[in-house]
């Protein structure tokens, strides 16, 4: 299926230009006898960065700012020819109403509403046209139900995936702020000026951090599907009895989670979270290292250790409960299995991977829960004690794990 995205021609009509920027012909008309937007080639086509001129100046206008102080004329107070390097490629309204996209695609009204509710357009119309970014969205929601996916799951994939990327989104825009926009107000240039000077550069930094979020996206994707494969097939040689008969290897993977990291960025912010969270991963990497252990991997609010002593990442993980207090981090908990593991581009991958990250999800804060492997691996450790707390169902396990808590032998 195409999506609505490949159908945006790079120049378009008056007609189309006025549905795509959700006006009217004669007021595309007027703009252009202004001087406002750039102007049509002699087939009578305009450019496809007229969409996001149109509707600057449509936001502008609401607020009741008179237009000649707008335009690409150096008398002008605010120029526009900076919102072409910002938005060359624009987001633009379809011919297709919010009514017709939704008795094409044939989705439930209530799935319709609270997609749009999600991406902000809930306030629109039914008669008023569709972005064509949300058809695209729709249309992935369509076909993502069509394989199988249940109302509820859409939604729950949706709004999370919004909420990620609205805090990439954030991120983004605050560096660059800081980065460039900052530098120059506070050299006072004007407004006008800023938006006029940095625009190449802000483009070409929003194009950098688009990259970055796909080629992340891509990657971590890669990695989640070859984790569920390399589980999924143990599982199968398991009851195929495949399994080589002498004993492979043993690691201890070790997660280790902060507590209340999202809360922190909600109350102090998303820079005391993000110095938080540079302070944790020094703290992983420096402890990790001294009980003979590698830091593999940081976790937005967590980190993976591997270890090849399973007594070792248990006392690490109790080091770092420890350590947190002392340094006044948020409490650290953390879950421990060992076992055979996959090793792939200094990754690790496995049962035990997966099984040790979902014990740290149940450990309470300051816990170190680990399993009955790890206690077996420990019995002559004199200086850890072991306490049963429970036989847990683990998500995406498929058999019931003894969980224990973890803590040092008091002398």
């Amino acid at each position: 299926m195409a999506s609505s995205r490949d159908l945006k021609p790079v120049e378009l009509t008056r007609e189309e230009l006025a549905i795509a920027a959700g006006t009217s012909s004669d007021n595309v008309a007027r703009l252009s006898s202004l001087g406002l937007i750039l102007p049509a080639d002699d087939h009578g086509v305009y450019p496809a960065p007229n969409v996001s001129r149109i509707r600057l100046l449509l936001a502008y206008e609401s607020m009741v700012v008179s237009l000649e102080v707008l335009g690409d004329d150096p008398r002008s107070k605010l120029g526009l020819a900076f919102v072409d390097q910002l938005m060359p490629t624009p987001a633009r309204l379809l011919p297709e109403t919010y009514e017709q996209l939704t008795a094409r695609i044939d989705a439930p009204r209530d799935l319709v509403r609270t997609i749009r509710t999600i991406l902000g357009t809930a306030n629109a119309a039914g008669v008023e046209h569709v972005r064509d970014d949300d058809a695209a969205i729709f249309e992935l929601a369509t076909r993502a139900k069509d394989l199988g996916a249940s109302e509820e799951q859409l939604i729950r994939i949706l709004r999370m995936n919004a909420d990620s990327v609205r805090r990439i989104v954030r991120v983004h825009r605050d560096f660059i702020d800081e980065a460039l926009i900052a530098p120059r107000i506070a050299s006072g240039a004007s407004e006008a000026e800023v938006l006029l000077t940095t625009a190449a550069a802000r483009r070409e930094f929003r194009e950098v951090g688009e990259e970055l979020t796909m080629l992340l996206l891509r990657r971590f994707m890669e990695d989640a599907v070859f984790q569920s494969v390399v589980e999924r097939g143990e599982r199968a040689l398991q009851r195929a009895e495949a399994l080589r008969s002498r004993p492979a290897p043993k690691t201890a993977i070790a997660f280790v989670d902060v507590s209340g990291y999202t809360a922190l960025a909600e109350t102090a912010g998303d820079e005391a979270a993000a110095l938080a969270a540079a302070r944790f991963a020094l703290l992983v990497d420096e402890v990790s290292i001294a009980h003979g252990g590698r830091l593999i991997k940081l976790l937005g609010d967590g980190a993976m250790v591997a270890f090849p002593e399973a007594a070792e990442a248990v006392r690490c993980s109790l080091d770092l409960t420890r350590r947190a207090d002392q340094t006044g981090l948020p409490p650290i908990h953390g879950g421990i299995d060992t076992g055979a593991v996959v090793r792939r581009d200094g990754d690790y991958f496995g049962s035990v991977v997966n099984v040790a990250s979902r014990v740290a999800g149940r450990a309470a804060l300051r816990q170190v829960l680990v399993t009955e492997r790890v206690v077996d691996a420990c019995h002559d450790e004199h200086d850890l004690c072991f306490v049963h707390v429970e036989y847990a169902s683990l998500r995406n396990v498929a058999r019931t794990v003894a969980l224990y808590l973890a803590s040092a032998r008091s002398v």
